[in-house]
């Protein structure tokens, strides 16, 4: 809402396209990030998983042209799924990706093509589905179990996105040692001893946000 009332006070039209396409289809054609197996968050090279539920709006305020990106995270997914092992709920698909919703609804019952029926998820493209039925949303058990969630934490993390975006042979590989390592996990009783400013929200470094 404030970002629509800002461009609208610059003189621009602006319309929330919350009910017009998914944040995470925004997201890919724009580049901020790649698909992923966890459906509806987004894999950035600078923010790894912890991109979820982004604002979009439709505007005629000139803007620069952004493109799709391939860094190669989408294709780890085809082969790492340690999302969808630590999801507590059963609500990552673990297999192939698949034009179905995954959710064993007829798109012809849709309210929107005068059915009865709401949609959990949209057909038509090829990838992978949050079952929003099962789904608790704020669990964020499966941003916290990604490889990608401790992007930028160390200098090793820099050198697999570099391979990983030219090549796939070692994504099983990665995708082990990060199980090995436990990277981005803590005990669960050194989170009392934090201080108040490097207590992750929702499990995101707060160093990542702050330029």
């Amino acid at each position: 809402m404030l970002i629509e009332q800002f461009l609208r006070g610059l003189g621009y039209q602006s319309i929330n396209a919350g009910n017009y396409c998914p944040s995470a289809a925004f997201g890919i054609m724009t580049g901020v990030g790649e698909h992923t197996r966890m459906g509806t968050t987004l894999n950035s090279p600078e923010y790894g998983s912890h991109l979820r539920g982004q604002y979009r709006v439709v505007t005629d305020l000139p803007l620069a042209v952004t493109k799709p990106i391939d860094a190669g995270m989408e294709r780890f997914c085809e082969t790492c799924g340690v999302c969808g092992t630590q999801c507590p709920f059963g609500a990552i698909a673990m297999g192939d990706k698949s034009w179905d919703n995954a959710c064993g609804q007829d798109w012809a019952a849709d309210q929107s093509v005068g059915g009865d029926t709401c949609m959990w998820n949209i057909p038509g493209y090829n990838g992978w589905r949050l079952d929003y039925r099962k789904c608790m949303g704020n669990c964020c058990s499966c941003m916290g179990a990604c490889p990608f969630g401790t992007a930028g934490a160390s200098l090793i993390h820099e050198v697999v996105k570099g391979t990983m975006s030219v090549t796939p042979v070692f994504n099983s590989f990665f995708r082990s040692m990060s199980e090995t390592f436990n990277y981005g996990h803590k005990e669960p009783e050194s989170w009392w001893d934090l201080p108040l400013e490097q207590i992750p929200a929702y499990g995101v470094n707060p160093a990542l946000l702050v330029k």
